[in-house]
């Protein structure tokens, strides 16, 4: 089940369910047939010592290597980091380079991991850490032995210190400093905007940029999905709920320029066509436009993909729904953001398709006239709770929760 904040922690009773109806698809899909782009399984996870259910989207660092997380699965059964590395004959290799254990080191990793320059992995850990309300962690390979070693550089206090069981990834600035959110806790019990900072001693420093407060219609609540920062350094984001209508918010939280941070509130959802509860969707910033997706609302409440531009005749950010999911075989319920190639094309996937499983990856087509049209690349996945990533050639990489043999889940590709 979801909590507030999008934290994808399933029950074992809910898992157990959702392979088997995986179990089933299999023989439902196995009559449709592959659509006419390539998919291709990387690696299936096999479960504890190997990782389970990854959940979150990929890394792909400059050689062609793809990092990840996974939420279950590990030495410990806590979840793990995993590398997969490109074979020069084909295939690919998978090694876990990290497994979670309980303690201050924290476990149960929901979210992407992000990289420096000189190649150290950052994400965030739902449970665990000093306090047991979570942590920001560090990764380091040691170059002689290719050990990785974690570093917990900051735990989280909870209510009403700071913010609390991250579930959403991290976003760097040019200063190195780290920013991201939390779905509950803080001042108000709701989330928070926090950034950390390198103190000059080999540590960090927290602050906690925004607190969210339902209360005020003109603030949201429980923040999920990654920020991302603009070329000013002003952050965007989303929340679950709150708002005028309390179904969701985008929001931008931006220097003002006397040391603080102020949260404008640019646009609430409405709860109809224009879309529903922005779960885990990690926004998409090209120029001063941005793209995301709902999980639910529009037209069929199978969920939206928007856009979101600034007016400055009218001094407002207007919303503009470019699809609405239809369900079947065309998806329904995105649960995470999206990618462009250089055409402004948008790339994601749905969590449910066909029988309510099978979500494909789609294109969504940028037309004359501003019109978009969905192609669906591929639908043998059974469904993603990730987004995708793109290198230069147009191939894109994602992660399917539930599908391979064991029904741990896979690391997949989809080949133009």
């Amino acid at each position: 089940m979801l909590r507030k904040g999008g934290s994808p922690m399933h029950s074992q009773e809910n898992r157990n369910t959702i392979k088997a109806a995986a179990i089933i698809l299999v023989a439902v899909l196995s009559t449709v047939g592959a659509w006419a782009q390539t998919g291709t399984v990387l690696y299936s996870f096999t479960g504890q010592p190997d990782g389970a259910y990854p959940h979150s989207s990929l890394l792909l660092d400059p050689k062609g290597n793809l990092f990840g997380t996974t939420n279950d699965g590990g030495a410990y059964g806590l979840g793990s980091v995993y590398e997969l590395t490109p074979n020069p004959n084909g295939g690919w290799t998978e090694s876990v380079i990290y497994s979670f254990n309980y303690g201050a080191g924290g476990y149960l990793p929901a979210a992407n991991v992000i990289r420096d320059a000189k190649g150290n992995l950052y994400s965030t850990v739902f449970y665990g850490g000093a306090y047991g309300a979570g942590a920001v962690f560090e990764l380091t390979r040691n170059k002689k032995t290719g050990v990785w070693t974690e570093q917990v550089i900051y735990s989280f206090q909870a209510y009403p210190a700071d913010g609390g069981q991250p579930s959403s990834g991290l976003t760097f600035d040019k200063a190195g400093n780290l920013y991201g959110v939390t779905g509950v806790d803080g001042a108000y019990g709701q989330g928070v905007v926090y950034e950390l900072s390198p103190n000059g001693s080999g540590g960090w420093t927290e602050t906690v940029l925004h607190n969210f407060i339902s209360e005020d219609p003109q603030d949201g609540d429980g923040p999920s999905g990654s920020l991302v920062m603009d070329k000013e350094g002003n952050l965007y984001g989303m929340t679950v709920s709150g708002g005028s209508a309390g179904m969701g918010t985008v929001f931008e939280v931006s220097p003002n320029g006397n040391g603080g941070w102020t949260e404008s509130l640019l646009y609430s959802f409405l709860g109809g066509n224009d879309g529903t509860n922005p779960v885990n969707s990690t926004l998409l910033l090209k120029g001063t436009t941005l793209y995301g997706t709902t999980n639910s609302g529009g037209s069929a409440n199978d969920g939206t993909i928007f856009e979101l531009t600034y007016s400055k005749t009218k001094a407002q950010w207007l919303e503009t729904v470019l699809y609405t999911f239809p369900g079947g075989a065309n998806g329904a319920a995105p649960y995470a953001g999206l990618v462009a190639d250089p055409k402004g094309n948008l790339y994601g996937t749905t969590t449910l398709g066909v029988y309510g499983e099978g979500g494909p990856v789609f294109e969504l087509v940028k037309g004359p006239k501003k019109t978009w049209t969905e192609q669906v690349l591929y639908t043998d996945f059974r469904g993603s709770y990730a987004g995708l990533v793109r290198d230069k050639a147009g191939t894109l990489y994602g992660t399917s929760e539930f599908y391979g043999p064991d029904y741990d889940g896979a690391v997949f590709e989809v080949t133009p």
